[in-house]
């Protein structure tokens, strides 16, 4: 909202120069544009020795250990590939100057800064087991999740029950109509589903 109510302002301005001069808004195009710092953008990617030396000073870092990320048309330019480490592999004993991202003034951050944070991934822990052995209690876990239901599926999973009786035929055309069967006009006649007489 705040965003909004400054380009709003922005525009006005922009439409009467006198409120430019009296709000000291300036007009030149890098400022309207952005106003990006130019150091904080990464420069071409090094070429010569000179080139890379001055990319070194540019993120405080020794020409002999910086190294730039590769040009493969993403823009990263002269920035440098830092190693995949995040906070949490960091001292938290040591003297940062920030201390809750564990990093000191001047350092370079990593291009995937937003993904070694603590409540996301960290390429560097090391796991109480092998990366095989939790693939392998894994499979071995759901395999025989797998084989017990695939041995259930040849026995019924349920009792076997007699149809429904009902007292009058009209309870039974009810049924059916619910059931999506066939309507029959109903009568009073009581069905009888017993019989006392012997089987002999």
């Amino acid at each position: 909202m705040a965003a909004l109510r400054r380009s709003w302002l922005l525009v006005n301005a922009l439409k009467n120069k006198h409120a430019l001069h009296l709000r000291e808004i300036s007009s030149t195009q890098s400022l309207l544009a952005g106003a990006y710092h130019p150091d904080w953008k990464p420069g071409d990617y090094p070429q010569t020795q000179k080139e890379h030396e001055e990319a070194a000073k540019k993120y405080n870092l020794l020409p002999e250990d910086y190294r730039p990320l590769p040009d493969d048309g993403y823009g990263a330019g002269d920035y440098p590939a830092l190693p995949n480490i995040g906070e949490e592999q960091k001292s938290p004993w040591t003297d940062w100057d920030d201390p809750r991202m564990r990093r000191n003034w001047g350092d370079p951050v990593h291009i995937d800064f937003d993904i070694l944070v603590p409540d996301r991934a960290d390429p560097a822990k090391r796991y109480r087991y092998p990366l095989w052995s939790m693939y392998a209690m894994f499979l071995f876990v759901y395999s025989m999740f797998f084989f017990t239901w695939l041995l259930s599926m040849r026995y019924p999973k349920v009792m076997p029950m007699m149809d429904k009786v009902y007292p009058y035929e009209e309870y039974k055309v009810r049924t059916a109509w619910a059931e999506g069967g066939v309507i029959i006009p109903p009568t009073n006649k009581r069905l009888k589903h017993y019989t006392f007489e012997p089987l002999d």
